[in-house]
């Protein structure tokens, strides 16, 4: 078993908070961090949802290079 350490800021929590409230019918999401090259990271957090019968999956940036 393998685990990948994802370091978010009290911002960070804040905007997934702010982006779940505006999709209250997710109850699940997956974060991603790509970079760690020294200078900063993207974060961004994926969720899948039903909107009016259409299925789709929605990606939302929650941290980029204006938090380096």
């Amino acid at each position: 078993m393998t685990t990948d350490k994802i370091f978010l800021h009290k911002k960070d929590i804040k905007e997934i908070q702010s982006v779940l409230e505006k999709f209250p019918d997710v109850e699940t999401f997956e974060l991603d961090q790509e970079g760690g090259n020294g200078i900063g990271t993207f974060t961004s957090m994926t969720f899948d949802l039903e909107i009016n019968g259409l299925h789709g999956s929605f990606k939302i940036e929650i941290s980029g290079v204006e938090d380096w």
